[in-house]
C-alpha cells in the first residue's frame, strides 16, 4: 500500500539522517584526538626547549641588558662595535 511505502521511505530517510550524523560525528572526533595530539607535542616540545630554570632566564636577560647599555655607552662615545 501507500502509505507503507510512505513509512518505509520515512524510515529510509531518518536512517540516512542517522548515518550521516554518525560520520560527522566520528569525524569530529578524529578531529578532536588529532588535535589533542598535536596539543600535547607542541606542550612537550615547549617544555623540552625551556628546561633552563628560571633563573638562568632572567640572568641572561640582565646579561643581555648589560651588554646593551654598554653598547649604547661605547656608541656615545664614539665606539661603536661591530657585534
Amino acid at each position: 500500500t501507500q502509505l507503507y511505502k510512505d513509512e518505509q521511505e520515512k524510515m529510509h530517510q531518518a536512517n540516512l539522517v542517522v548515518n550521516r550524523m554518525a560520520a560527522a560525528k566520528s569525524a569530529m572526533d578524529h578531529k578532536r584526538r588529532a588535535l589533542d595530539n598535536m596539543t600535547t607535542l607542541l606542550i612537550n616540545e615547549f617544555y623540552n626547549s625551556n628546561t633552563a630554570p628560571a633563573e638562568s632566564v632572567v640572568s641572561r636577560g640582565n646579561k643581555s641588558q648589560a651588554r646593551f647599555t654598554q653598547a649604547q655607552k661605547d656608541k656615545e662615545k664614539g665606539r661603536e662595535l661591530v657585534p
